[in-house]
C-alpha cells in the first residue's frame, strides 16, 4: 500500500470516528431518557432522575400547570419531559457541549434542570462562588 493511500485511509477513519462521536453526542443531548434510571409520569409531565423522585414534586408540577393554563398558548395535549440532571453524566456532557451556563434550559419538549433541587422547600440550589437559592414556584 502506498503512503498516499495510508494517509487517505487514516483521514477517512478519523473523519468517520469524529462524525460518529458528534451524532452520538447530539442524540444523547436531544433524547437523554436512557441516561436516567428513575422516571415518574404525572399529568402532562415525565420526570427523569438518577435519584429517587420525591412525591413532593407533584404539587410543584400542579402549580406550573395552573400558571400555564392561563395562557392563550396552552395546549392540554403537550407533554413535557423534565430532567433533574444535577450531578449526572448528562450534566457533564451538556456542560462540555454548551459550557457551564444557566441553571436550566429547554430543547424541544425537554426541560433540563442542572442544579440541585429541594422539593420540600421548593428551592433550586445553585452552586457557585456565592450560593444562591431560588424559589421554584409561588
Amino acid at each position: 500500500m502506498t503512503r498516499k493511500k495510508k494517509i487517505k485511509r487514516i483521514i477517512s477513519y478519523s473523519l468517520i470516528t469524529i462524525l460518529i462521536f458528534v451524532i452520538v453526542s447530539a442524540t444523547l443531548i436531544l433524547y437523554p431518557q436512557p441516561l436516567f434510571a428513575k422516571k415518574i409520569e404525572y399529568k402532562q409531565f415525565s420526570v427523569y432522575s438518577n435519584e429517587k423522585i420525591d412525591d413532593g414534586i407533584k404539587p410543584i408540577l400542579d402549580s406550573a400547570i395552573s400558571l400555564v393554563e392561563r395562557s392563550e398558548l396552552y395546549d392540554s395535549t403537550y407533554k413535557m419531559d423534565l430532567f433533574l440532571a444535577y450531578n449526572t453524566f448528562f450534566n457533564k456532557l451538556d456542560d462540555k457541549v454548551f459550557h457551564k451556563g444557566p441553571s436550566a434550559r429547554a430543547i424541544d419538549n425537554n426541560m433540563i434542570i442542572k442544579v440541585k433541587i429541594d422539593v420540600d422547600k421548593i428551592l433550586l440550589i445553585q452552586h457557585c462562588t456565592s450560593p444562591v437559592n431560588r424559589v421554584l414556584s409561588t
